[in-house]
């Protein structure tokens, strides 16, 4: 009878330490992704998805991507603004793979936001803030490499040549922000 606890007992340390170093493994992976998300976003520069200030009724959709200095896509953004708040979806990418999606409802009154982790075509992590929905890993993985075959520069032009300088958009969010 003791000799069966203690196997029992020993069983269900290992299996806790496994769980525990899987955790571990996946919290790592999940920060560096966050660090290469972050340095994607100082190098696109602080107004990467600046847009225009919209009146009663308007709305504005583009789709924008940033490339680094040997043309690798780093980062696609699909922007939809309404006079009453915006829906960003950023796909973030490494060695031209699909790393991170991050969605976000912000309005007047609701603020949400989404996060999707992927290693190697696979999701590994998902978070989601408020009442969003999460978005099937097929469709997230489809537009994904859809927008990464994509060869040139894509979005609107006039917001796009204030990208990483020190100058802002006339009548952007930005300027709002400031």
């Amino acid at each position: 009878m003791l000799l069966s606890f203690l196997l029992l007992f020993g069983t269900c340390k290992t299996k806790n330490k496994e769980q525990n170093n899987q955790q571990a493994i996946l919290t790592n992976k999940i920060k560096i992704i966050n660090s290469i998300q972050h340095k994607i976003q100082l190098a696109a520069g602080n107004n990467f998805t600046a847009r225009p200030t919209l009146n009663a009724g308007e709305y504005y959709y583009d789709e924008r991507n940033f490339r680094d200095s040997f043309g690798r896509l780093k980062e696609y953004v699909v922007i939809e603004r309404r006079d009453t708040g915006d829906v960003l979806t950023n796909y973030y990418y490494k060695d031209s793979q699909l790393i991170k999606v991050t969605k976000s409802v912000v309005t007047l009154n609701v603020n949400q936001f989404a996060n999707y982790y992927f290693d190697n075509y696979s999701l590994i992590h998902s978070h989601v803030g408020g009442s969003l929905s999460l978005i099937s890993t097929d469709t997230l993985l489809s537009r994904g490499y859809r927008y990464l075959s994509i060869k040139g520069d894509v979005g609107d032009k006039e917001y796009r040549k204030y990208f990483g300088k020190k100058t802002y958009p006339p009548n952007s969010i930005v300027e709002i922000i400031e």
